[in-house]
């Protein structure tokens, strides 16, 4: 029940989420277990969380081998190379470096897409630079990206590129496997890879399982990357070892990518009343007087934007305890000693008592032969509540020892030493390696006399008293070494008392003279004796100024025609410093260079002392260029497909620009040998650039290459675009430019060829709408054709008849207005009086001879009419008719 109880009264309370391998990521809240507390005890609730982290970094972690079944029911780009897949919804949104997704693509060479344009396309397989870079696919993950061939029949029946979902929401999964999929390249068809992807709802934990993972070093010279690409190439979070251009095996390996941006998550502890303690993962300590539950609450929000809440209980039961402690202690007597006591006396609670100290100096209530320091004892009853003592031992005070000495005279012993003792534990005694036990003693020779002092406990200390010999003194005067590894310094030592005449003796040089030169850097003794036997030993040191040390850049690599930078740096030596390069270079630390083949450049560097440093050198390795050359199919008249052979040597990738830039994207290209549809004549310059595997590029532009004939442009009109049958014959104009000769169909079976210009007449005799097509023909053979419609209507005709006799035996029974293509009619009746007696505006409607029901009188009565014809114009007549009975 109390196994959760420390002496610093920490309880863990931990909220965690774990999984590995194969288990389904989901967040979670663990409180932790259930503990006890004696009354007026304190515990401190600490929460580790883990929680959705933004995706704007991601942390790779090795995990257990333990991936989803290879053998998703879902297949995709079955027997298909180099190609993207159509796209796949997701059940749920995924966030990917800060962007939400709802649709993947995947690819045939291990690649997990979130560009929805990818869909369906090409997918790259060519790597040649490393992660993160703009030439690579993007907004991806790599498990790893490497050049696969479906296509490649293997050992096994079952290769297969699949997708499958598993779990529940909001903790599902979405797993793309690889399984058995064959390399790309000669020798390496044999060589399986197998390797999956999963991404998790709701947390954006992507994984990467690979069984197998296989290295085909004659294909993109083995090359392959595992890990995680944004959409702009800025950015990558590879495994470590797993870039280009690193060939690397992988079998039964997992390898977690973990979000590592701030939390999006809420963390709160929460009271029994739910009121929030803190939002910190550690609370303040909390002292509860009676059993109290506490909530840890976690509340996440993922891509959907929905809340995912979470909380989880932790109870701490609290029992009354009467446990009481007190100490008695005895601190060192002297400084240094360890001599002190603790003894604790304990009472109440539930006895046995039991002792736990820090440090761990007594497994009892007392402690004995104690330092000063700081002492801790926890004492716990029989029932495990606990009190906690801390005993401080005071360190006693202490005395300070000043020495002090006169020094004797050359060979004599009229010397002396003393000690003063500053302090409060008097009074002191002393007593000296002579055997004096006063504080100052004398008539002593020159050397070393320790003292030891007493004090009223009987604590002691000693302390050292050097008597000095007062004789020769000497002085010395260096000239130090110009250069590094020069021998040509030289030391004068001069004697400033004692008596002449004086003896010199040098060590290890073997001089016997006051000056020794032709010294090179080192340590060298001078001993110098005077006519009284006094001798003085001068050690003297030739220090070697630092040495002129010249680096220049590292080794380079460049292009042929490319320029660079070599710098020389110096340390060491005097500025400012002169150069010395090969090859004809400036005497200045940096230069310019344009290479024309791998070139060594040597660099000596010599400082204003003249001192110059060792010979060094750099290679600036020069790549050749690739040699872009191509060829051209023979135009023809457009649109014409141009086929273009590239003779391109040694090189890798390549980029056309057709020189034809109103055909939008199809202007550029960069496969090997493409082609380009030309869809007007003129002359096109074609240019090829080329890039080899060491970067290198080079171009070429063909002027002109391109030839293609000039067509002819088509353009014909007619007089009107509308005609009767009546209508005099139409005549077609004839604008076209560029042609010498024609073909003139005219729509009713006619047909005209001829290489005048027009203008061409022709009589149509029948109604209807006729298409009219023109063919012109260049001098270089090329045509354009032209069309125009027209339509031959039937003309307008209007007959009025002059009297009618509507008695109803038949014929001229209503008086009627009759023709053909009459449009918008209206026909007016008045009689002798004026009054408008009859209307109509349709030609099957005539008037029967009445007005308001009753029949009209013979008579002569007036009409007036107003009609359209088939041309648009308005026509208005007025006449007269008799009505007959």
């Amino acid at each position: 029940m109390r196994a959760k109880i420390t002496a610093y009264f920490l309880l863990v309370l931990t909220l965690l989420f774990y999984a590995t391998g194969k288990a389904q990521l989901c967040v979670s809240v663990d409180a932790g277990a259930d503990d006890t507390l004696c009354s007026g005890q304190c515990v401190t609730l600490n929460a580790t969380v883990e929680g959705i982290r933004a995706t704007t970094v991601y942390q790779p972690a090795q995990i257990p081998y333990q991936p989803y079944p290879f053998s998703g029911s879902n297949v995709v780009l079955a027997n298909t190379d180099d190609t993207w897949s159509a796209l796949i919804n997701l059940p749920f949104c995924f966030e990917f470096y800060g962007t939400s997704y709802q649709q993947v693509v995947i690819g045939t060479n291990g690649l997990l897409s979130f560009d929805a344009s990818v869909a369906n396309g090409l997918c790259p397989w060519t790597i040649g630079v490393s992660a993160p870079d703009p030439a690579l696919p993007m907004n991806c993950v790599m498990a790893p990206y490497h050049d696969l061939d479906p296509t490649v029949v293997t050992d096994s029946a079952l290769t297969s590129i699949n997708w499958e979902i598993y779990g529940t929401a909001p903790c599902r999964v979405f797993v793309a496997s690889w399984y058995d999929a064959g390399m790309y390249g000669n020798g390496c068809s044999q060589l399986t890879n197998t390797s999956q992807i999963v991404l998790h709802e709701t947390t954006n934990i992507i994984d990467i399982f690979i069984r197998e993972k296989s290295v085909c070093p004659a294909w993109n010279n083995g090359a392959a990357i595992e890990g995680l690409h944004n959409a702009t190439g800025t950015a990558a979070s590879i495994y470590p070892g797993r870039n280009y251009p690193t060939p690397w095996t992988a079998s039964n390996d997992g390898v977690r990518f973990s979000p590592a941006g701030i939390p999006t998550y809420l963390f709160q502890w929460l009271d029994p009343s739910g009121n929030v303690i803190t939002t910190n993962f550690s609370t303040p300590q909390l002292c509860p007087t009676q059993t109290t539950t506490y909530t840890a609450s976690l509340v996440n929000t993922g891509c959907s934007g929905n809340p995912i809440p979470l909380s989880d209980q932790v109870t701490i039961y609290v029992i009354p305890s009467t446990l009481s402690t007190t100490d008695s202690s005895v601190a060192p007597l002297c400084a240094g000693g360890c001599t002190g006591t603790i003894d604790i006396f304990a009472s109440g609670g539930v006895p046995p008592y039991t002792y736990v100290w820090t440090p761990a100096i007594s497994a009892g209530p007392s402690a004995v032969n104690l330092c000063a320091g700081s002492y801790i004892c926890t004492v716990y009853d029989a029932a495990g509540c606990w009190n906690v003592i801390i005993v401080n031992l005071t360190p006693p005070p202490t005395f300070t020892m000043i020495p002090g000495s006169t020094p004797t005279g050359c060979g004599s012993s009229n010397g002396s030493a003393s000690v003063n003792v500053i302090g409060t534990s008097g009074p002191y005694t002393y007593l000296w390696t002579t055997g004096d036990t006063t504080s100052a003693i004398s008539g002593l020779a020159a050397g070393n006399y320790l003292v030891t002092v007493t004090d009223v406990n009987g604590c002691t200390n000693s302390i050292t008293v050097t008597v000095n010999s007062v004789g020769l003194i000497l002085s010395n005067q260096v000239t130090p070494l110009v250069c590094a590894g020069d021998c040509n310094a030289s030391v004068t030592v001069s004697p400033l008392s004692g008596t002449p005449p004086y003896t010199y003796s040098w060590l290890p040089s073997g001089g016997n003279g006051p000056t020794e030169s032709g010294l090179c850097s080192g340590n060298y003794i001078c001993t110098v004796t005077d006519s009284t036997g006094c001798i003085a030993v001068q050690p003297l040191t030739i220090t070697a100024p630092p040495p002129v040390i010249v680096t220049p850049n590292s080794n380079m690599t460049i292009c042929q025609g490319q320029s660079t930078i070599i710098i020389a740096n110096v340390t060491g030596g005097t500025p400012p410093y002169t150069y010395q390069w090969n090859n004809g270079l400036l005497p200045v630390s940096t230069n310019t260079i344009t290479p024309t083949q791998t070139t060594v450049y040597t660099v000596i560097a010599t400082d204003s002392a003249g001192c110059s440093s060792a010979i060094q050198s750099t290679m600036v390795k020069v790549n050749p260029l690739p040699v872009p050359m191509f060829s051209a199919t023979t135009a023809d008249c457009p649109p014409d497909e141009i086929y273009f052979t590239n003779m391109t040597d040694s090189a890798v990738t390549y980029l056309w620009n057709f020189g034809d830039p109103a055909s939008g994207g199809a202007d550029t290209s960069a496969l090997i040998h493409p082609t380009h549809i030309y869809n007007a004549g003129g002359n096109y310059s074609v240019t090829l650039i080329a890039t080899n595997s060491w970067g290198c590029t080079d171009s070429i532009t063909l002027p002109n290459v391109i030839s293609v004939p000039m067509p002819p442009d088509a353009a014909l009109t007619v007089s009107t675009q509308v005609i009767t049958d009546f209508d005099p014959p139409l005549q077609f104009n004839n604008f076209t430019t560029g042609a010498v000769s024609y073909i003139l169909y005219f729509g009713d079976g006619d047909s005209l060829v001829t290489s005048d210009t027009g203008p061409y007449n022709h009589l149509y005799d029948s109604t209807g709408t006729y298409l009219v097509m023109l063919v012109a023909f260049a001098v270089n053979g090329c045509t354009d054709t032209t069309y125009l419609t027209f339509i031959v209507e039937e003309a307008s005709s209007c007959f009025i008849p002059n009297a009618f006799t509507p008695n109803g035996n038949g014929p001229n029974n209503e008086f009627y207005v009759y023709g053909t293509n009459i449009h918008d009619m209206q026909l007016l009746i008045f009689d002798r009086w004026g009054e408008l007696i009859f209307t109509s505006n349709d030609l099957s409607k005539g008037w029967n001879g009445t007005y308001k029901g009753s029949k009209c009188q013979e008579d002569v009565y007036v009409w007036k009419l107003r009609y359209q014809d088939v041309y648009g114009n308005i026509h208005e007549r007025i006449g007269h008719v008799s009505l007959i009975r």
